[in-house]
């Protein structure tokens, strides 16, 4: 059984970064999950712009 993949994450990671940017706004910062070993889940964080007055966190599985 294979839980993890090396080359898809980054391949969607990318394209989904890709999609916050454009779509949201620019992304500040990223929360990295370091303790499972059978996911990996990231947080986007994105500054408040003056179109979204609020942080916005996208979660990338």
């Amino acid at each position: 059984m294979i839980y993890r993949r090396q080359y898809e994450p980054r391949t969607f990671s990318f394209g989904i970064s890709k999609h916050v940017e454009k779509y949201i706004g620019e992304i500040d910062g990223v929360f990295h999950e370091i303790i499972s070993d059978l996911v990996h889940i990231d947080i986007l964080i994105v500054k408040p712009t003056k179109k979204r007055n609020y942080y916005t966190l996208v979660t990338l599985i």
